[in-house]
C-alpha cells in the first residue's frame, strides 16, 4: 500500500511540474561582426516613434490626476472659517447649547415619571 502511496503523490508532483512549466527560449548566438553593427533604420524609427508614443500616454496619464488633486486641495478637510464673524458664531453656539440643554431635560423628566409609574405600580400591587 505504501509504494502506491508514494506513486500517486509522486504522479501528483510530476503533473503539478506539467501544469507550472514555463517556456524557455533557445539563446541565440549573434557573432562579433554582427553585434557591431549599426542598428536598421526602419526600426530604429518605428521603436522611437513608439517610444515617443508611450512617453506621451504616460504623461497624459500622469497629468489627469494632477487635475484631479487640484479639485480635492479646495477641500482639503480643514475648517479655517473659524473666528470670521465671532459674535454669531457665539451665538449659534448658545442656541445649540440650549437645545442640548433642553433634550437632556426632557429625557431626565421622561426618566423620573417612568420611576414614579413603577413604584406607583408597586404600591397598588401590594394592596
Amino acid at each position: 500500500m505504501s509504494s502506491s502511496e508514494y506513486e500517486s503523490s509522486g504522479d501528483e508532483s510530476s503533473s503539478s511540474s506539467s501544469e507550472e512549466e514555463v517556456l524557455i527560449t533557445k539563446p541565440v548566438y549573434i557573432s562579433k561582426t554582427q553585434r557591431n553593427e549599426p542598428p536598421k533604420q526602419n526600426d530604429d524609427e518605428a521603436s522611437s516613434e513608439r517610444q515617443k508614443q508611450i512617453i506621451n500616454s504616460k504623461l497624459d496619464q500622469k497629468i489627469e490626476p494632477k487635475e484631479s488633486v487640484t479639485e480635492k486641495d479646495e477641500y482639503d478637510g480643514i475648517d479655517d472659517t473659524d473666528d470670521i464673524n465671532p459674535e454669531i458664531e457665539f451665538e449659534n453656539w448658545k442656541l445649540r447649547e440650549l437645545e442640548r440643554f433642553k433634550r437632556d431635560q426632557e429625557i431626565i423628566k421622561q426618566l423620573e415619571l417612568e420611576k414614579e409609574d413603577q413604584l406607583r405600580r408597586k404600591i397598588n400591587g401590594n394592596n
